[in-house]
């Protein structure tokens, strides 16, 4: 079996927070954290130097803190043994606490898959559902990489240590002509004037009650992302089928009638567009080496469990849809289940370096249901209702509630749900469009109509 300590690096290493200079000690205090040690002496005394640390007392001398009353002659040996020359035993070299420290954080993570292992068979032991061991795991897992994550990006400014990094190359990026931000844009007009688009990094929350077409929307989005712009995009869809999905695609796609798509009342004509239309958008993402992906789980899952499955495939712009479908601690109540989704979410932005936008259900009055959490987390937020009145005139107000970086403000757009698309609203041209439309279809396509033909059983 792989080792799962090192014993003789854990005591080196804990020398070292006394016994080598300031920017090695600094640098170590900084990362590690009682679970990168298992040998009791060890963690002992690093518990024991923390506390000193805490209280603005930090001994630079190994003699001296051998001495300690709270040490038994263990720890005191461990720390100064005066048959040995204790200076050959720290870590002398920033370069080598970095290279000490990553050496630990495996073994580290070692542990953890050796206790995740051992848990699995302790459960199939205990004759456990295999359903309930795969749930358990996975959850130990997914915990597990959060707590062995990436260091944090700390930037500094002022008197630094070699090892500290400074934001110079983001004044850069803001004082340089040269460079501009990367942006990925919706295609709504109004909103990319104003914006210039999302930024990486941003999580976006789009609210809108029931058959308000959030779902078009966000899709909408994101072809236009993989289209347009060169795009990696993934679509996790905790509440349609693929088949529902790429039927809704496809229909964005042709501009063809979505109720001949899902009734499949499609003549040679149209199937011969859907194909070549689908080659086209297959073939764009092997020319400029985007991808368009949609994920359509088994079964409910945490944000953490998308973003580790979405982690190295590199994706520019992730959707989730719907929020309140995703897995929950049923030890937490309602308002913090959002709030928890919504700053993970935001985590998982910065992890996979994305926008990442997530859908959520608008109440009657027009607010998000224990929006609170959602907001503070979130860089923009998108409001809109779908009533009657948008169902006739089929102009919707979108309100932006939220924009971390300017005062919110509304925009309109045209819903054309017969096509699985929202327009930008030219007021110049609307009176003929509605017209237009009112001609060719006496009965015009709303999303209520669409929801219950997903539900047809003879689909």
């Amino acid at each position: 079996m792989a080792r799962l300590s090192n014993s003789t690096l854990e005591a080196k290493i804990v020398r070292s927070l006394v016994g080598s200079k300031l920017r090695v000690r600094t640098y170590l205090f900084s990362k590690l954290k009682h679970e990168h040690f298992t040998d009791p002496p060890v963690l002992k005394v690093f518990k024991r130097l923390k506390f000193l640390a805490s209280l603005g007392k930090s001994p630079t001398n190994l003699n001296t803190f051998s001495q300690d009353a709270s040490f038994e002659t263990e720890e005191s040996v461990l720390l100064y043994d005066k048959e040995s020359s204790y200076k050959a035993n720290i870590v002398r070299t920033l370069k080598d606490a970095k290279t000490s420290y990553r050496i630990l954080e495996d073994y580290k993570k070692l542990r953890v898959v050796y206790k995740t292992a051992k848990d699995g068979l302790d459960l199939l032991k205990k004759n456990k559902n295999v359903d309930e061991i795969l749930e358990h795991l996975s959850s130990t897992i997914s915990e597990a990489k959060t707590k062995t994550g990436e260091d944090h990006e700390t930037l500094s400014v002022g008197q630094l240590d070699e090892d500290e990094e400074q934001p110079t190359k983001y004044i850069e990026n803001i004082t340089s002509r040269r460079i501009e931000r990367d942006l990925i844009k919706t295609g709504l007009v109004e909103f990319d004037m104003r914006t210039g688009g999302f930024s990486r990094q941003q999580l976006v929350i789009f609210a809108a009650n029931t058959s308000g077409g959030k779902s078009v929307l966000a899709m909408q989005i994101a072809l236009h992302a993989y289209l347009q712009d060169s795009r990696s995009v993934a679509i996790v869809s905790l509440e349609m089928s693929q088949d529902m999905y790429w039927t809704r695609i496809i229909t964005h796609v042709t501009q063809l009638n979505a109720t001949d798509l899902f009734y499949y009342k499609l003549g040679k004509k149209q199937k011969e567009i859907i194909k070549k239309d689908y080659k086209s958008l297959s073939n764009h993402g092997k020319k400029v080496g985007s991808k368009f992906t949609v994920v359509c789980p088994n079964y409910a899952l945490t944000i953490n469990e998308i973003a580790d499955t979405l982690a190295t495939k590199g994706y520019d712009l992730v959707i989730i849809d719907m929020l309140t479908l995703l897995k929950r601690d049923a030890r937490e109540n309602e308002p913090q289940v959002l709030s928890t989704y919504a700053r993970d979410a935001k985590l998982a932005s910065k992890r996979l370096n994305c926008v990442m936008i997530c859908l959520a259900q608008l109440k009657d009055d027009g607010d998000i249901k224990y929006s609170r959490g959602i907001k503070e987390h979130a860089d923009f937020c998108w409001f809109w209702k779908y009533g009657q009145k948008e169902e006739e005139t089929h102009v919707v107000e979108i309100k932006q509630e939220k924009h971390r970086n300017a005062p919110g403000y509304k925009f309109l757009l045209k819903e054309n749900f017969k096509n699985m698309r929202f327009e930008d609203y030219d007021p110049r041209t609307y009176a003929e469009d509605l017209e237009k439309q009112k001609e060719e279809s006496v009965t015009p396509v709303t999303m209520n109509s669409l929801v219950e033909l997903e539900g047809d059983d003879e689909l």
